[in-house]
């Protein structure tokens, strides 16, 4: 997955370096430093959750199984914590972003719950529950005969 195009990226610090009267030498180590914070960005645990979690919001305003009404309250839900204005100024001390957690919490649970509906009218399950079932033909999961009276 990359998020920018390396050349469009280049030519924009070629610019600025040009702008700010910086060598090229400077140019070059400044993208190796972006490089790396990209490199550990991405691999950190909480962007691969919110990853996670912006896909499924995506995938779920594009459903068109997905009732108008909750897609619009998801949407009201993002439009919500972006814009500048809210029922409770965002400069208030924890009070201020409560609302807007509150906000994509709402938008969250919508998303979490049409995916869990959707794998359950799929018949399928979550991987962990694949992992946890038993299959037919292994010695610990094997189907016992009713009508054998072994003990």
């Amino acid at each position: 997955m990359r998020f920018h195009n390396e050349k469009r990226i280049e030519v924009r610090l070629a610019r600025m370096a040009e702008r700010l009267g910086v060598s090229a030498d400077r140019v070059e180590h400044l993208q190796c430093r972006y490089r790396d914070w990209e490199q550990r960005f991405r691999q950190h645990p909480l962007f691969e959750q919110l990853h996670a979690k912006v896909t499924a919001a995506w995938r779920f305003l594009q459903d068109p199984k997905v009732p108008k009404k909750e897609k619009a309250l998801v949407l009201a839900a993002i439009g919500y914590v972006v814009m500048p204005v809210d029922l409770v100024p965002d400069w208030l001390p924890v009070v201020g972003l409560v609302d807007d957690l509150l906000a994509m919490g709402l938008a969250l649970s919508v998303v979490d719950r049409h995916a869990v509906e959707a794998g359950a009218g799929e018949g399928q399950g979550s991987p962990e529950d694949d992992a946890e079932s038993p299959r037919a033909g292994d010695d610990d999961g094997a189907l016992a005969d009713p009508t054998s009276t072994s003990n």
